[in-house]
């Protein structure tokens, strides 16, 4: 059953929060600067040394890796998070990362960017992931960190019971874990709700029980005080996470990040792909041409190329939201688009944004998608249609977002 599309909106601006909480958690708990702790988390291997300096002028990039273990004690990656911040314009841009995201190296073949985690020893692993990452989105890795989940039960038991609010009740091969409304949560319950991925449930529904449960553990870590709580959380997740950020980075970053509005000042972005079988199993395979546009625009910052020969579209409403189809014609034709036909969709539950190109020469359809974030990318050729591109506006588009994308 879809989500409202409240709810998807919602998720999306707070995962958000979830990409800073995961980069900067042992940043919120360094009020006391617990230097000893901080060192800990340092790591000085061949891999960190490798990664590409940072000037006080440029973008800096951290690659996040959220990983759990398996039944047989191997790393698996749950979640992966590019976040970019650009000192110049302030600004804070994330590509979320499938762990399903298809990969081909020489040395392996093909798999999913979970299996190339789990393949490599320690000594390794950091090293073939950042690898992996910055080839797929064609930018350098400055900072790595990755948080290990096993450290929720210690900081929770360390933070004490946890209040969550629980929005719909969720299930685990047909039994139900979480019921709905007000829960206290602790421990290795704590671990399951932050970990599992429950029946139906998308990446960004279990980012945002991420979101909500590491929000009240830090709330819980702040009322125990600064002489008390902080140094000890330091102390308790230093085990937990591993970083080339060293102390004084790590308080030149919490400086700058501690006053952000995440919820809306961070624009996030999936990577632009599409599901595909191969060998018997189901990957997210990235759209090479969406993603280094979706790079070029969110990370490197590069203007938007204008049209060289003018697309006409049609811009459909399948949302219901009023006047929606018609404020993003007024911004596509902005952008030099024909815009040809505004009118609503043949429905009004378009879950999911389409671009649909009626011709065959996809790069101008490319060209749309790539300014819609989330935006499903088609070919229905139609020979005698009016326009070259069909955009329909789902459910999954807020109205802020084509704005955001030409900033």
């Amino acid at each position: 059953m879809e989500k409202p599309s409240r709810r998807i909106r919602l998720k999306k601006k707070r995962i958000a929060f979830l990409v800073t909480v995961l980069v900067f958690l042992i940043i919120t708990i360094t009020a006391l600067r617990g230097i000893n702790s901080l060192n800990s988390m340092y790591v000085s291997d061949a891999w960190a040394e490798s990664l590409s300096s940072v000037n006080g002028s440029q973008r800096v990039n951290f690659l996040i890796a959220g990983v759990d273990y398996r039944e047989d004690g191997r790393n698996i990656i749950q979640q992966t998070v590019l976040v970019s911040y650009s000192p110049q314009a302030d600004k804070v841009a994330a590509i979320y990362i499938p762990e399903k995201t298809y990969v081909n190296k020489d040395d392996y073949g093909g798999g999913s960017l979970e299996k190339f985690y789990a393949l490599e020893d320690s000594s390794q692993r950091a090293a073939r992931f950042i690898d992996i990452v910055s080839g797929l989105l064609n930018i350098p890795v400055h900072y790595f960190v990755e948080f290990d989940y096993r450290g929720i039960p210690e900081a929770v038991e360390l933070a004490g019971q946890l209040e969550l609010e629980i929005t719909e009740p969720l299930y685990q091969e047909q039994r139900m874990l979480f019921e709905e409304g007000k829960q206290a949560i602790a421990g290795e319950e704590a671990y399951r709700y932050y970990s599992s991925k429950m029946e139906g449930e998308d990446p960004l529904d279990q980012l945002e029980r991420q979101r909500s449960l590491t929000a009240a553990l830090i709330d819980n870590i702040g009322k125990k005080g600064m002489f008390t709580g902080l140094p000890t959380a330091v102390r308790t997740l230093s085990s937990h996470l591993q970083t080339n950020l060293s102390w004084r980075e790590t308080v030149h970053y919490y400086d700058i990040f501690k006053e952000k509005s995440y919820e809306e000042d961070v624009i996030l972005e999936k990577l632009p792909g599409s599901l595909d079988i191969r060998d018997g199993e189901e990957f997210w395979v990235a759209d090479e041409e969406l993603t280094q546009k979706l790079v070029d625009r969110l990370i490197l910052e590069k203007e938007e190329s204008v049209v060289s020969d003018i697309a006409k579209v049609e811009v459909l409403n399948g949302k219901g939201t009023p006047e929606i189809a018609k404020q993003v014609a007024e911004e596509l034709s902005q952008k030099g688009y024909d815009i040809v036909e505004v009118k609503d969709a043949d429905h009004q539950d378009y879950s999911r944004s389409l671009v649909v190109s009626r011709i065959e020469d996809m790069d101008p359809a490319k060209d749309i998608a790539v300014l819609i974030p989330g935006a499903q990318l088609l070919k229905e050729v139609i020979s005698d249609h009016p326009a070259h591109i069909t955009l329909i506006i789902g459910h999954n588009y807020s109205e802020k977002e084509l704005t955001e994308a030409d900033e």
